[in-house]
């Protein structure tokens, strides 16, 4: 299977480490702990980009990474699991807890959770501290750009 993540270019060589989310946290994890977030496929992974950029980083010098990952460690969280308003949570309270607990018993080396922006859609949160990390792979790297009718 093959997940697909937009980077700056000069964060390529670290993308797969964790370490971003490990500073800040994310909607999946709480900081203090590594996850890599990717998206089922490189336009929703685009829009996740995009709502953490603001306009004028719309123009950065991006990369799309397609990774390969082993089918049989993914551990699926439903949609019709999740609390009612679970992605409208400011502090991700919920989606955190989810998250952290599947980190600590390091069930899997992919969670595959709802897209908050498109519920429908699938993005994936990978362990990099699973024992099978190591299957992991980037398979393609092409530059990407974001249409300048966006940074307006």
């Amino acid at each position: 299977m093959t997940v697909w993540r937009i980077e700056k270019r000069q964060y390529v060589e670290t993308a797969l480490t964790g370490e971003g989310a490990r500073v800040y946290g994310g909607r999946w994890n709480s900081s203090g702990r590594r996850a890599v977030y990717a998206s089922a496929t490189l336009s929703l992974s685009a829009l996740e980009k995009l709502v953490h950029l603001d306009r004028p980083g719309v123009r950065g010098n991006f990369l799309a990474i397609g990774i390969q990952l082993p089918a049989r460690t993914v551990h699926d969280v439903e949609l019709e699991r999740l609390p009612r308003n679970w992605s409208k949570e400011l502090d991700f309270a919920s989606t955190r807890r989810i998250g952290d607990d599947w980190l600590a018993e390091n069930r899997s080396v992919v969670l595959a959770v709802p897209s908050a922006l498109i519920p429908r859609e699938r993005n994936f949160v990978l362990n990099p501290d699973h024992p099978d990390y190591g299957q992991v792979r980037i398979t393609i790297q092409e530059p990407f750009a974001f249409d300048p009718r966006l940074a307006s």
